[in-house]
């Protein structure tokens, strides 16, 4: 894993840009996410209010699903090793 003291911005906070801030995070690099509309000076606060609560809600759901799939996988994972060390012992 390379981990770098350089943030990279992102800017936009759709599907596109929170993937890729979230591989860049998983590689060890630091990232900021901006808002497009903030960038580009278009946005207004309810505006931010309700992309926040939008993004929260959407980011809580992904999170979850992510860590279920990352449990399932370790589980996977780990039963394998075992068998094989199992499998190896004779």
């Amino acid at each position: 894993m390379a981990v770098t003291e350089e943030r990279v911005s992102i800017v936009g906070a759709g599907p596109v840009g929170m993937t890729a801030a979230a591989r860049l995070l998983g590689s060890g690099v630091p990232v900021t996410v901006l808002l497009a509309e903030v960038w580009n000076l278009k946005a207004d606060i309810k505006g931010l209010d309700l992309n926040d609560r939008q993004w929260r809600t959407v980011t809580l759901d992904a999170m979850q699903k992510q860590t279920i799939q990352n449990k399932r996988d370790l589980e996977a994972a780990s039963a394998e090793g075992l068998m094989e060390q199992l499998c190896s012992a004779d």
